[in-house]
């Protein structure tokens, strides 16, 4: 059975609308936590923690700018297929399988959270796919071969607000030539990405070129450019 709901970027972060509830979906957290108990979504029914290590309904309310009343993370969104189509800003998840059109790419993961291969001139990196990262990330060591092109402002829970330089940088995902705008990390969060051998963080700004098929439990994503 498909589930549909509504979506919009708010800041950058996906933001959908059940009812009332208002959900960060964030594909880059391995937990997810809410205001109460108890999470209706998608025709399951989840224990949610108030609090992980600091990162609650409310902090993240303040950090995005917007109320939230939970985040869905990836202990959640990895039981289902998820279609993103941001030309009807419709967000879909089903138990069973959406096809996958256009470019496809195979997912590693780290605790849950997935990995996409690209390449970056020569170059083979790994990135996390983060629906919770308004923006992109890379290394510094990557990002020091391309000129400055301005400066963006971002926060992580349990660091805050930072800003960074920001880059343009042409990447191929699967078949898919994309100028990506990235920036680069604080430095405790790139030693983070070190450890599970990745070079960058793939944010939101995806949605702006591409409909997205995210299919964990087949270790495959895909692709498909919007035209017109």
């Amino acid at each position: 059975m498909k589930h549909e709901y509504k979506y919009s970027l708010v800041d950058g972060h996906v933001i959908v609308r059940d009812d009332e509830q208002r959900l960060l979906i964030d594909t880059g957290a391995p937990f997810s936590v809410g205001d109460t108990s108890t999470l209706a979504f998608a025709g399951g029914s989840y224990s949610m923690q108030s609090d992980y290590m600091g990162i609650s309904p409310e902090s993240l309310s303040r950090s995005v700018g917007s109320r939230i009343n939970a985040l869905v993370g990836a202990d959640i969104l990895n039981r289902y297929d998820i279609f993103i189509d941001p030309t009807t800003w419709s967000f879909n998840l089903t138990e069973d399988e959406f096809p996958l059109s256009g470019a496809v790419l195979g997912l590693d993961s780290f605790t849950g959270i997935p990995i996409v291969e690209a390449m970056i001139g020569r170059d083979t990196v790994r990135l996390f796919f983060d629906t919770g990262a308004k923006l992109s990330y890379l290394d510094p060591d990557i990002t020091s071969a391309f000129e400055v092109v301005g400066t963006e402002t971002d926060f992580y829970p349990g660091i805050g607000d930072f800003s960074t330089n920001a880059y343009d940088v042409p990447i191929i995902l699967a078949s898919e030539n994309i100028v990506l705008r990235v920036g680069n990390l604080p430095e405790l969060l790139q030693m983070t990405l070190m450890m599970a051998n990745t070079s960058g963080i793939l944010g939101t700004a995806i949605l702006q070129t591409h409909k997205v098929t995210f299919a964990p439990r087949r270790s495959a994503m895909s692709l498909q450019k919007i035209t017109g």
